[in-house]
């Protein structure tokens, strides 16, 4: 089994990949497919919940919309 650095590096790639995708909801598809657009979403995450604005859930969300009171989006 001579197999070079590389090849043992992509094998431990791919089965960290693995882990990750058998870590995931079924119900959360579609995710963040590119690594710059999933970047992007966890630091908007980050700065929305350092303001306590995070809202989850359907019903909050909605409630939110119809009332216009978030104040993390008001300018």
């Amino acid at each position: 089994m001579g197999g070079s650095d590389s090849e043992v590096e992509k094998t431990a790639q791919k089965d960290t990949e693995r882990k990750k995708l058998l870590a995931v909801a079924p119900i959360a598809k579609p995710l963040a497919g590119k690594k710059k657009l999933s970047k992007r979403t966890f630091k908007l995450d980050r700065r929305v919940t350092e303001h306590k604005c995070l809202k989850r859930g359907v019903k909050e969300v909605v409630k939110v919309i119809r009332r216009g009171s978030c104040k993390c989006w008001s300018h």
